[in-house]
């Protein structure tokens, strides 16, 4: 079974729209991943290309079945990849 999830942002801290084109994940057999945006208080799913706008963020609730570790990679229009490591652990 899955585990609970834990969950980590990508906040737009710019002045600038950022377009994030992708976000892979390396271990999609141990991990799993839900890419979510909050709108007037309501979850909803995020689909890529999504434009994130300054101050405003989406959050990524990750979890995990198996002892491993993986990677996200996040691609945008203003460099990178940018990279979170994942480690899971069934301890």
């Amino acid at each position: 079974p899955w585990n609970s999830p834990q969950t980590t942002y990508i906040t737009n801290a710019g002045n600038v729209n950022v377009t994030i084109n992708s976000i892979n994940n390396s271990a999609p057999g141990t991990f799993t991943v839900e890419y979510m945006q909050n709108i007037g208080g309501v979850p909803s799913n995020v689909s890529f290309p999504f434009t994130l706008q300054p101050g405003k963020q989406i959050y990524i609730n990750v979890r995990y079945k198996a002892n491993g570790s993986g990677t996200l990679t996040v691609f945008t229009n203003l460099g990178g990849p940018y990279t979170v490591s994942l480690v899971g652990s069934t301890m």
